[in-house]
């Protein structure tokens, strides 16, 4: 079936009544570009398959979708639509930031499906799409995460964003607004990411955490080996921090996708054993046997990780802010710290004394309770019935 796009006016594109009831099972899910089910496209991977299961008829619309996402998303209640973007560069990062480049600078009205739509969800942070409901994933602009990681940045990195920030701000802003005057109801990933959209004057409706896939995130080891701390290297991670906690001695290993500029410096450190990219099962393993998840971060609107890291029974260590402060229960699931000092301080005591076995527990019960998947997937269909 082909996609189509309509002019009508927003009055009109909002004027439907209720919109569970009539929707006749067909979802639309719009994604940032599927070239893997990590990070701002796990939730959409998630929820397809949640909704396909419930009987729904789903048809997920990206910029791109890989041939390997594409045999991943195989099932009879699923479509993928690849709106067919060309791409300079490869990988998750680039081409997102080279779609969201394209919305701002070319796109000032959304686009409005009207063959099969349905229901329309929009978790894309990059497409501008006439929707019923956008779930927000991230912080509102760029230049919050940015400029959270600045001092650590090279100098090389640092004069051509001072002079790029401010047109960054306005595009930012600018796609912001239209995708929010495009959205019937908004929700955000975390009470964090709510409180900055309502800064800048926007209605959110309410705080859907995102989901964790807990039939394949588990405990994998019954007698964890407790011999390392698990980290993540990303352009979230506060390098300097995780510097500071293996100078103490402590063995960490180290996951990501690729090395950042930041963390180019501790490749070498006796302490830090980086592993690069791992797939799902490597990670489910690393998550178990791990003391604990060390998360020391700069700006984070949610954290998939710690949530990751406490499905498979292993607690967390992070800053008692932003999104890890929604997730983390303080000395039940792990241990929220204000500072650096406080961190390096507490990794060192649980390093020597350990902690109750019984953490890893509460952990997958915290998780089940509040993240699964299934959670997610409800909760977001209950919001849309008050649609109409």
């Amino acid at each position: 079936m082909s996609l189509s796009y309509s002019n009508k006016t927003d009055a009109e594109s909002r004027a439907a009544t209720s919109i569970i009831d009539s929707v006749e099972g067909r979802i639309t899910i719009i994604s940032d570009p599927l070239l893997s089910d990590r990070g701002p496209t796990r939730p959409v991977v998630l929820l397809l398959r949640t909704l396909a299961t419930k009987g729904y008829r789903v048809k997920v619309v990206a910029p791109i979708v890989s041939l390997s996402m594409r045999r991943k998303l195989e099932e009879p209640n699923v479509e993928l639509i690849d709106l067919g973007f060309k791409y300079m560069f490869s990988g998750d990062t680039s081409t997102l930031f080279e779609t969201w480049i394209r919305e701002t600078f070319f796109r000032s009205e959304p686009r409005k499906i009207t063959e099969f739509a349905g229901l329309t969800i929009n978790l894309s942070s990059c497409l501008l799409f006439a929707s019923h409901v956008w779930y927000i994933q991230g912080p509102v602009l760029i230049t919050v995460t940015v400029d959270s990681i600045y001092s650590e940045m090279p100098w090389r990195y640092k004069v051509p964003y001072k002079f790029a920030r401010p047109l960054i701000d306005l595009l930012d802003a600018k796609f912001v607004y239209n995708t929010a005057r495009a959205s019937k109801m908004m929700f955000a990933n975390s009470r964090y990411t709510a409180v900055l959209f309502k800064s800048i004057g926007l209605k959110i409706d309410g705080v859907i955490f995102p989901p964790v896939d807990m039939e394949k995130f588990r405990p994998t080891a019954r007698t964890p080996s407790n011999d390392y701390i698990l980290t993540y290297f990303g352009k979230e991670t506060k390098y300097s921090t995780v510097k500071k906690v293996a100078d103490e001695g402590i063995k960490i290993k180290a996951f990501g996708g690729k090395i950042t500029p930041l963390s180019k410096e501790m490749l070498t450190h006796r302490n830090i054993e980086f592993l690069g990219a791992v797939d799902d099962d490597q990670l489910i393993d690393l998550y178990s046997n791990a003391l604990f998840t060390f998360f020391p971060f700069t700006n984070e609107p949610f954290g998939y990780i710690p949530v990751e890291s406490m499905s498979c029974g292993t607690p967390v260590l992070s800053f008692g802010r932003q999104g890890p402060a929604e997730t983390v229960l303080n000395d039940r699931t792990g241990w929220l710290v204000e500072d650096d000092h406080e961190m390096v301080k507490m990794a060192k005591k649980l390093w020597k004394l350990k902690y109750d076995p019984n953490m890893r527990t509460l952990c997958v019960n915290h998780v089940k309770k509040n993240f699964d998947k299934k959670i997610f997937a409800d909760k977001l269909l209950k919001s849309l019935k008050k649609l109409g």
